[in-house]
């Protein structure tokens, strides 16, 4: 109780130390008295752990306020290495740890492990922040020493994919893919590095847009706090992909499935281009130079241009160290895109600016709208897939799965053609549950199926078997093809798989909906659901 008291007592002292120290948020010039307002409540809620909800007119300087009040915590409440300090109560509870002692005894050096790593990160961004330019092109020289600049190459002949690439991989069981556990796992394989828990106050900061975004950065430079804080933006491959054969591309779709179309290639085995930007070994030095200085995505974009880094995963490999990570509505509103990309917000602090649009952003993020000619059309090509070059190559449960994916397109077709026709639909709003009893889905494990489309990147497998029927204005190169195909760039089952991950959710959270929308040739209109 006593110790309790105490706590109270310094937080009261600290309290009333900024209503009397006008500077102590390290405004950048004398603020209006709207601003500090502003400060000292935003200061309040974060140190009571609450959620707090504020207005201000515009031009009143928001995002400064927000950046000087926020980060003030942060200064007053974590260490130089931006972990959250130990007050004296939690010194007390853990002295009553319940915790056997050579349990606490194998934690302490895996937590001595992350703090030195941590520590020699903080020391190189310090050596780089003395003359960034310098440290640059110093590193420039060591990633590319003995090496050639990475060229993004098209596949010839000789090295174009075979078939044998566009067929999943053996699927086993319902835990995953089979693979060898002997290969070895080599440094310039695709993907980014693992999120390691260094124990960092992490603030989020969410906007609408990416000029938002950028004008959050500007804003943190004008104050004291933009020399040492570690700040990331996030974005999407339109903004931060370097690789010209995905960059040319005009669609979100589109380019992220060029994207992983390269990943998967660029194993040695399967004797692709691959995409030669996407390596551990760069990824280092991206991400020190992108946590060095506080920059925007167009900077963090030139400087994955400048070292020959990809800096879409290079940006990723970096959030586990970062202190402000500034990103997009829709990638913290999703909870798939937090788990890939290892993002917690337990502890951390979350804020949302223009926050009366979340409602819009979060019926965005979860909406999927597949039109009828898409359930057909996506059916036909996973059976010319399936029939045609694979049936009999297929091993494991592929056949199964694959099989099951069918009969699920079909019955999805059936039921919205059905539910069309019909000239008094009373009904065009179904639970999750209803229309599963209604097309008859409710015997079929939509959970396992998804997990299959995701363990075997079969969007991808397809993708690839699309392209090699057609040429990218869409003639069929084969006469023997008898599919039909919209876009060689974009896989036909993406939508499908997000779909999917929709019928899987709580019935309670979700509708399935019938609607219209114009045709793309501009002739009538077509159900959608």
């Amino acid at each position: 109780m006593a110790e309790h008291m105490a706590v109270e007592n310094m937080s009261a002292t600290k309290r009333q130390k900024l209503d009397e120290d006008e500077f102590a948020f390290n405004f950048p010039f004398r603020p209006y008295s709207i601003q500090e307002e502003l400060m000292k409540e935003l200061y309040e809620t974060i140190a009571d752990r609450k959620i707090g909800i504020f207005e201000s007119p515009t031009g009143t300087g928001k995002s400064l306020s927000l950046i000087c009040g926020a980060l003030s915590w942060l200064k007053d409440n974590t260490d130089n290495l931006g972990v959250l300090k130990e007050n004296k109560q939690e010194a007390v509870e853990e002295e009553k740890n319940d915790e056997p002692l050579w349990l606490r005894a194998y934690q302490t050096p895996v937590e001595s492990n992350q703090k030195r790593e941590l520590t020699q990160l903080c020391a190189k961004l310090d050596d780089i922040r003395v003359n960034p330019k310098h440290a640059r092109m110093k590193d420039i020289r060591l990633m590319h020493l003995g090496q050639t600049k990475p060229i993004a190459r098209k596949a010839t002949a000789e090295t174009k994919e075979s078939e044998e690439n566009y067929i999943v991989p053996e699927y086993e069981s319902d835990h995953g893919t089979k693979h060898d556990s002997d290969e070895e796992e080599q440094d310039d394989n695709p993907g980014f590095e693992e999120a390691v828990d260094y124990g960092i106050v992490q603030i989020f900061y969410c906007s609408r847009t990416h000029s938002q975004l950028s004008q959050f950065m500007h804003e943190i430079k004008k104050t004291k706090f933009g020399t040492n804080i570690r700040t990331l933006t996030l974005g999407a491959r339109k903004s931060l992909c370097i690789h010209p054969d995905v960059r040319k591309l005009t669609s979100d779709t589109a380019m992220n499935d060029k994207c992983l179309d390269l990943i998967q290639s660029t194993s040695s085995k399967k004797k692709a281009p691959g995409c030669p930007y996407n390596k551990k070994n760069l990824q280092r030095y991206f991400k020190h130079h992108a946590l060095a200085q506080v920059q925007d995505i167009e900077e963090l974009h030139d400087l994955g241009e400048q070292l020959s880094s990809c800096a879409y995963y290079g940006t990723r490999s970096a959030i586990s160290a970062a202190q402000i990570i500034a990103m997009p509505y829709s990638m913290l509103l999703s909870k798939s895109t937090r788990e890939l990309m290892g993002i917690s917000l337990k502890n951390n602090i979350v804020i949302f600016d223009e926050a009366h649009n979340i409602a819009d952003a979060v019926n965005s993020t979860y909406t999927v709208i597949i039109p009828s000619q898409q359930w057909i059309q996506t059916r036909r090509q996973v059976w010319s897939y399936f029939k045609r070059l694979y049936e009999n190559r297929l091993k494991g449960r592929n056949v199964y799965y694959i099989k099951q994916l069918l009969n699920v397109l079909q019955s999805c077709y059936k039921f919205l053609t059905s539910k069309a026709k019909l000239k008094d639909n009373t009904q065009p709003v179904w639970t999750i549950t209803d229309f599963l009893f209604e097309t008859k889905l409710d015997n079929v494990n939509l959970f396992k199926i998804y997990q299959y489309l995701e363990k075997s990147q079969l969007a991808q497998k397809l993708l690839g078997f699309l392209s090699s029927e057609y040429s990218e204005d869409g003639e069929r190169l084969s006469e023997q093809s008898t599919i039909t195909t919209g876009s060689t760039h974009v896989s036909p089952l993406r939508s499908i798989q997000a779909f999917m991950m929709a019928l899987t959710t709580a019935t309670k959270n979700g509708r399935l909906l019938l609607h219209y929308k114009d045709k793309d040739n501009g002739e009538g209109k077509e159900p959608c659901l």
